[in-house]
């Protein structure tokens, strides 16, 4: 709404999920780094989406979670990061042909959500005690969402959210009348 999208665009949301329980042969105990698999929601249309309960968006979600368990697109993910630098070399020759916009993909009409609920991040302490706050250090160049634990341990969230400065007037707006 926020966005002002047509109510017949089609949109969609990419997540990216930890898959370090989900690979098999299973990852080490000692293994440091990421282990993630990008996936999507199934397209549907802004109007959708507007008019449907909040449950309509959170179900496209879940079901692109769950098909992100699944060892089979676990193992099209880690054979896509494989080919990801001949993909760069292709990108590059874009780029200099000024054919290529990381733009197309994502941002609007389409959100980008992470998730960082499970992450320890108030536990760790570098020497001068546990931070009393932790998040995102830099601006997203798409629209973004991040849900976050609070410090205070019980089991409040904060939800950063990343717009186009054209439309955080409107979400404002519409995040306050509509709660």
């Amino acid at each position: 709404m926020a966005r002002e999208l047509d109510k017949n665009q089609p949109t969609l949301v990419k997540t990216i999920v930890d898959i370090r329980n989900k690979v098999n042969p299973p990852l080490p105990k000692t293994y440091f780094g990421n282990a993630l698999a990008s996936t999507v929601t199934s397209t549907c249309c802004v109007g959708d989406i507007i008019k449907e309960r909040v449950s309509y968006g959170a179900q496209r979600i879940r079901e692109a979670v769950e098909r992100a368990s699944n060892e089979e697109y676990i193992r099209s993910q880690l054979e896509f990061v494989a080919r990801q630098e001949q993909m760069d070399m292709i990108r590059t020759q874009f780029l200099e042909k000024g054919e290529y916009r990381a733009d197309v993909s994502f941002g609007n009409p389409n959100i980008m959500l992470g998730s960082w609920l499970r992450m320890p991040m108030y536990d760790a302490d570098f020497g001068w005690g546990k931070p009393d706050y932790f998040g995102p250090g830099g601006v997203c160049p798409f629209d973004n969402g991040i849900i976050a634990p609070t410090p205070h341990g019980d089991g409040s969230i904060v939800i950063f959210m990343y717009f186009q400065m054209a439309h955080m007037k409107n979400f404002i707006k519409l995040f306050w009348h509509n709660l």
